[in-house]
């Protein structure tokens, strides 16, 4: 192998991986819930979450690839319109 001459310059690079990604850009480190979470929180089937997202009805989600993912934030503040204002007798 022939030594570089002086008019040559050589480079070295370094790789590194980049650091671990939040989850979620919006709030810090808040991590993302998935159907079967929120099922399990709101008590309802999973295919229930999927007809309320198809309606337009449930709280808002985010399709990351093929996955729907929810912010707790944005699922409790749907929760608190679902209050039922009804008078009671």
């Amino acid at each position: 192998m022939p030594l570089a001459s002086n008019n040559e310059r050589t480079a070295t690079v370094e790789v590194t991986r980049p650091s671990e990604r939040l989850v979620s850009p919006f709030h810090g480190s808040e991590r993302l819930m998935t159907l079967l979470e929120l099922s399990q929180l709101l008590g309802v089937p999973v295919a229930t979450l999927y007809g309320w997202r198809h309606r337009g009805e449930g709280p808002a989600g985010y399709r990351i690839g093929r996955h729907v993912r929810y912010r707790r934030a944005a699922v409790e503040a749907w929760i608190e319109t679902q209050a039922d204002h009804r008078p009671v007798w």
